[in-house]
């Protein structure tokens, strides 16, 4: 009796840990290669998810900083930020960190932000704050994606298909 029991066990546990050996070997973390061209990304993201704001556009290099300023570029390779006039609760942030440490701080940095913006939008236009809930914060290796919008699961699923066919 004890036998047997031990054996069922054994095998429970190998099929587990063959499982888990399964899904870690399909982590999309190792497989992000660097320099991925953030920009299609954005692209996809605006002819794919509806945004209120018609003034959305990448900002300029000399002040993406001063608008995103919770980051700091110099933890930065690439980055993408497209932000409208301010009125509505909506932005792209695509980053690729020099490292998965410095991605980490973009990535609190980005929940800083929401703080931030939770506060002001609240001040000013409290209608505003349903997309600031749940934004979509996604750290793949050094890269983070931030999307503030009112389409959370299709920017998820853009999101998941850009990385997939960087795969």
């Amino acid at each position: 009796m004890f036998a047997k029991t031990t054996r069922k066990n054994a095998l429970i546990a190998l099929v587990l840990s063959f499982v888990f050996f399964l899904s870690a070997c399909g982590s999309k973390d190792a497989t992000l290669k660097p320099g991925l061209d953030l920009d299609s990304l954005g692209q996809q993201l605006m002819t794919q998810v509806e945004f209120k704001d018609p003034d959305l556009k990448p900002l300029d290099d000399k002040i993406w900083n001063r608008y995103v300023d919770q980051v700091d570029s110099s933890w930065l390779n690439n980055h993408l930020v497209i932000a409208g006039g301010g009125m509505v609760a909506e932005e792209i942030c695509l980053f690729e960190a020099v490292d998965e440490a410095k991605a980490e701080e973009v990535e609190k940095a980005m929940k800083e932000r929401y703080e931030y913006l939770k506060t002001s939008f609240g001040n000013y236009t409290p209608e505003e704050l349903k997309n600031l809930e749940a934004p979509v914060l996604k750290r793949v290796g050094p890269y983070v994606f931030s999307v503030i919008s009112a389409q959370n699961e299709k920017v998820e699923t853009v999101i998941d298909q850009w990385i997939k066919d960087q795969q």
